[in-house]
């Protein structure tokens, strides 16, 4: 696994490590507005710690929106809650990652990096951010400027690349003419999810995604994992 964010890729390891010790940071916050910024402006040097700030302002931001600016400070403000999170199911969550994760080899690689290791049979997924659409994205502009069109284009030579050493592909990306034309002779299957993002919750409305392959067909039981798989990550 690997990721180009290192506060993600460490907060796996420290998961890894040691999910108690990331549980036990985790519970020292509470759920309030002075607690939430004052977790925001702090660097915690400890591996737990940190992993605890990267979940808690995951949890209690904006729409679990990751977001910095370009002095690479998380910058997405507190989102508004009916009711506080249930930091004691994310304690059993954590507990339930940790598991799958000592299997892992962990990251903090440019996609084009981390597929050098990629050998014949493998199967590769990559889910680049969304630097392009039809429905009039606010973070295109954000997106463009950490995976610029020239990464797309490098995305789409790779997955050629490795589709010809016998790799089975995998990527999600927008569902849009111009990505479609990067993938010649690979498999492109629409997907809906519901948008979580837009700041007015009557503006949410069901979008649709890209799914990509160099498979024969994707089978639609995979279709359907998939689609659930977004709505999770959304």
């Amino acid at each position: 696994m690997s990721d180009s964010n290192p506060e993600l890729i460490a907060t796996y390891r420290a998961v890894r490590k040691d999910p108690e010790a990331v549980i036990r940071h985790l519970r020292r916050l509470s759920f309030s507005m002075e607690c939430f910024y004052r977790v925001r402006s702090s660097r915690p040097r400890s591996p737990f710690s940190r992993a605890a700030r990267f979940i808690y302002l995951n949890r209690m931001c904006w729409n679990g929106l990751y977001r910095v600016n370009r002095n690479g400070d998380f910058n997405v403000p507190m989102g508004k809650f009916e009711y506080s999170p249930n930091f004691e199911a994310l304690s059993e969550r954590i507990r339930i990652a940790a598991r799958p994760l000592r299997r892992a080899q962990l990251q903090c690689l440019d996609f084009e990096n981390a597929c050098a290791l990629a050998e014949p049979g493998d199967t590769v997924y990559l889910d680049p951010p969304y630097s392009v659409s039809h429905e009039g994205n606010g973070f295109l502009r954000y997106n463009e400027r950490v995976f610029s069109w020239d990464d797309q284009k490098r995305l789409a030579l790779l997955a050629a690349q490795l589709a010809s050493k016998a790799c089975r592909i995998v990527i999600s990306n927008a569902n849009h003419p111009s990505i479609i034309a990067l993938y010649p002779g690979f498999e492109k299957t629409v997907v809906c999810r519901r948008s979580l993002v837009a700041g007015v919750v009557t503006s949410r409305k069901g979008v649709t995604e890209l799914v990509i392959s160099n498979f024969v067909c994707l089978h639609p039981a995979f279709v359907t994992a998939f689609n659930k798989a977004l709505q999770v990550r959304q």
